[in-house]
């Protein structure tokens, strides 16, 4: 995170400096004020999690903007030396929850996990309030910065140590994005997040370089502003085109890909499939343990599907409880292992489990050379006529386990005459090939 990094000589600023910085912070102010509103968009943001520490940040970089203007004003003037105090004070503070809140912003993006936010907050809190009462102590004791007689700052000797500790939370967000390139390799929106918070630093290290070279302008806060546009209009892309609660591609990205897809390859001598994958009785789920449940299997779901394809394959939520999978492979056999290896990781995923419920997948394909492809709806209905056959016989074997569960604890608790297994099981069958699914 950006630190505090105005160099300045032992010598009044001089007035041009002072109107020139402070139109700086003002288009700063401008810029942070549009993000935080949303450029004006009338469609109202949802209120979650990372909506809110993202305008956190923004509120933090205006009040920045805003109390280094006044030290600006105030700057060689003696008789404001005690409010200078604490508008220094109060600008050394918002430099470390600035970078504070950056660090809570990434680790949520990352890795979507409130608790463990929640868990670090009060430490970093205090190292804020540390920050503050030294700051304000300073016209005591000047251990971060001094103020000579004629109302200037200068640095203090314990300065560099608060530069340490902002570059420390710097160095650990950095830290938080290397384990999240590690934990999800194959996740292609996440490999974008990743990158994007990669450049983050970029523009406001070269805005200290700046500095270091020219002395009085501080545009390190307004280059920081130009990383926070690029990461806000970045995220307002890719909610676009990506589902919000798994956090893969969405109908409308898939619609496009496809499409774009048949184009580029019409000519090429490849073999595509198309998966359409449902999973089975989802509403039982929500209706039965809650729509918080349902979420959770779906976004279960579209992981396990992510961890198990190629890299190179593209997924999709096209809606509701279906997903679909189109990926390049050599011959049936290759489709077949894919679907096979899902089903797998499925199963092994129910064993460990500790849900009251077990997901359950119907899938269905369809596999062409791409130079024959008519269009995505006629690919479309080839994969959905085979992933309805196999849901109907999923559910056929789940009525089919939910009845013989049924009959056998009447049994059990002697409400019906017990008849022979084998008369029990012909009758559901032939019952169960007469449901439509």
């Amino acid at each position: 995170m950006p630190f505090e990094c105005v160099w300045r000589l032992k010598k009044l600023l001089p007035l041009n400096v002072k109107v020139m910085s402070i139109s700086v912070n003002i288009i700063g102010i401008i810029l942070s004020l549009l993000m935080l509103f949303d450029f004006g968009y009338l469609v109202k943001k949802i209120n979650t999690y990372d909506n809110i520490l993202f305008r956190a940040i923004n509120i933090i970089l205006v009040s920045i903007f805003v109390v280094d203007s006044f030290t600006y004003i105030v700057d060689g003037l003696p008789q404001y030396r005690g409010i200078t105090f604490l508008i220094l004070a109060i600008y050394f503070a918002l430099n470390p929850l600035m970078a504070i809140s950056w660090v809570l912003y990434c680790d949520y993006k990352l890795y979507d996990d409130k608790n463990r936010i929640q868990k670090l907050l009060p430490l970093f809190i205090f190292h804020v309030v540390i920050v503050f009462v030294m700051s304000l102590l300073c016209s005591r004791f000047p251990t971060i910065f001094y103020l000579d007689e004629n109302n200037i700052y200068y640095r203090g000797p314990y300065f560099v140590y608060f530069v340490l500790t902002n570059f420390i939370y710097l160095l650990y967000s950095v830290y938080l994005i290397l384990l999240s390139i590690k934990i999800n390799k194959k996740s292609r929106v996440m490999e974008r997040h990743n990158l994007l918070f990669m450049t983050y630093p970029l523009f406001p290290l070269i805005g200290m370089l700046i500095q270091s070279i020219s002395y009085g302008i501080n545009i390190m806060w307004l280059m920081t502003t130009v990383s926070l546009l690029i990461i806000y209009f970045n995220f307002q892309n890719t909610q676009l085109v990506v589902d919000p609660l798994t956090e893969i591609n969405n109908r409308y990205k898939f619609d496009t890909y496809f499409e774009n897809y048949i184009l580029q390859n019409s000519f090429v001598e490849k073999n595509v499939f198309l998966a359409l994958l449902d999973l089975n009785k989802f509403k039982s789920i929500n209706d039965r343990y809650g729509h918080l449940e349902g979420d959770f299997a779906l976004k279960k779901t579209a992981y396990i599907i992510r961890k198990i394809v190629d890299t190179d394959d593209f997924i999709a939520r096209l809606g509701g409880d279906e997903f679909v999978i189109i990926g390049e492979r050599d011959n049936e056999a290759g489709v077949n292992r894919t679907i096979k290896n899902i089903y797998l990781e499925i199963e092994n995923y129910n064993l460990k489990s500790d849900k009251p419920y077990n997901i359950s997948l119907s899938i269905g394909y369809a596999f062409k050379p791409i130079n024959v492809l008519k269009n995505k709806e006629w690919f479309l209905s080839e994969a959905d006529k085979k992933m309805y056959l196999d849901k109907k016989e999923k559910n056929k074997h789940i009525q089919l386990d939910i009845i013989k569960h049924e009959i056998e604890t009447k049994v059990e608790s002697e409400q019906i005459v017990p008849i022979e297994k084998v008369d029990i099981m012909k009758i559901l069958e032939k019952d169960l090939n007469k449901i439509e699914i």
